[in-house]
């Protein structure tokens, strides 16, 4: 049964903990608040280059909540932080990375609120959805181009849609959150896929993604990717190995979709054609880090 969004501040807030993301955030929040968020929740994670400063009209106009989070490893600390403290604000959360884009890819450009209605609402047991990623490539592009948006950059990605999930969940529904993909549920609550199947971990295998998915820019370019090798995992502080930007420069099986780029355009026309959205914030493009 689906609750009284009355009775929340937000019917959808995003979390993310970030570390010198000031080059990808404004993106990052503006396209959410176009597919339909309402809040934000960005944990920062000692960051050292001018993201508050980009943050600040954001979180001056209420769209955004910024939380000073230090510390090794954070993630997952934080994601249970925000569902300890904000659960009662808001109808769902999702916990994605500023890499990872929630994309629905229906034709009809719903907003994500409305397609979480659409799978959640009429099975009792459902306390979150589980999107599957497509992983985007490096397109073979060694330097950086920070003039576009990723979504912009980034066409190619793998064929096969890959297992790993991420999680959009009704946080007064979670248990724990016990890794950076998955969360544990209240007795007799699970997660779900779009089909409405039980995802009982967070791996689901599925063949291809039709109504929504996460684009998962992670490697982006050669530069770009070298710098968050260096930076490390957000969850546990691994550095990613280099060979794996070089396997996927010369990985031939990429297939192109621009399936983002034309939900945008298509959310723009159909809010311009009678809906309202939060205007999307002009900020000066963020200084090297």
């Amino acid at each position: 049964m689906r609750e009284d969004v009355s009775l929340f501040r937000y019917e959808l807030a995003i979390v993310v903990i970030i570390k010198n993301e000031g080059r990808y955030i404004k993106e990052f929040i503006d396209y959410h608040a176009l597919a339909g968020a309402d809040h934000f929740y960005v944990y920062d994670n000692e960051s050292t280059d001018n993201i508050k400063e980009i943050l600040n009209p954001y979180i001056e106009s209420g769209l955004v909540e910024y939380i000073p989070y230090p510390g090794r490893c954070s993630q997952v600390a934080a994601y249970n932080d925000a569902v300890d403290k904000y659960k009662f604000d808001c109808r769902y959360m999702a916990f994605i990375d500023a890499d990872e884009f929630i994309t629905p890819r229906g034709a009809e450009a719903k907003s994500i609120k409305d397609i979480l209605h659409d799978i959640l609402d009429d099975i009792p047991f459902a306390a979150g959805l589980t999107p599957n990623w497509y992983m985007y490539s490096s397109g073979g592009q060694e330097k950086a181009d920070f003039t576009r948006g990723v979504t912009e950059r980034f066409l190619y990605r793998q064929s096969q849609v890959h297992p790993h999930v991420k999680t959009i969940a009704n946080p007064r529904l979670v248990k724990d959150i016990l890794n950076c993909h998955w969360c544990q549920y209240l007795d007799g609550k699970a997660a779900i896929n779009e089909k409405g199947g039980i995802v009982p971990s967070h791996s689901n295998n599925c063949d291809a993604i039709d109504v929504i998915g996460i684009n998962h820019y992670f490697y982006k370019s050669k530069e770009e990717f070298i710098i968050k090798m260096e930076r490390g995992y957000p969850d546990h502080g691994r550095p990613h190995p280099l060979k794996e930007i070089e396997d996927d420069m010369n990985d031939k099986t990429v297939v192109f979709d621009d399936a983002i780029v034309r939900y945008q355009q298509a959310r723009r026309e159909k809010i311009d054609g009678g809906g309202r959205l939060r205007p999307m914030i002009s900020t000066n493009d963020c200084r090297k880090h």
